[in-house]
């Protein structure tokens, strides 16, 4: 993320820089009964804030972006911080980013939680039936 503005968040650390984010976001008028997919998002809350330094969900003060389901940042001059290359920052962002997606789907509650909405986008579908 490198516009406050557009996701209606403030950075993690203004003075080291622009921030690492991974946004779950949904088109709110498709988002009415979000109650399973927030209950699962809240649970993972604490484990992906052992990894993040901001991790916010719709409606949480800082959030202020009615898109965002969830919104999981750090700042990405800590996340490449030790990096002495160009291929380490690219790992250790490959690393953080995969810590995070690990966190919330790796048990399949989100996902299906995210199907009983109808916001899987019918992907498994389209495997299915050999698409």
């Amino acid at each position: 993320m490198y516009d406050e503005s557009n996701h209606r968040v403030t950075f993690v650390n203004r003075d080291k820089g622009i921030d690492l984010l991974l946004r779950i976001e949904a088109f709110p008028k498709h988002t009415k009964n979000l109650g399973s997919a927030l209950d699962v998002l809240k649970t993972k809350q604490n484990e992906l804030k052992q990894t993040a330094p901001s991790v916010l969900l719709r409606g949480e003060r800082g959030n202020g972006n009615a898109w965002s389901l969830m919104i999981v940042r750090d700042c990405l001059g800590s996340v490449i911080q030790q990096a002495k290359s160009q291929g380490d920052q690219l790992t250790a962002i490959h690393k953080k980013l995969t810590t995070w997606l690990e966190i919330l789907f790796k048990d399949g509650k989100l996902e299906r939680a995210f199907k009983k909405m109808g916001l899987d986008s019918g992907m498994e579908n389209k495997r299915s039936k050999g698409r």
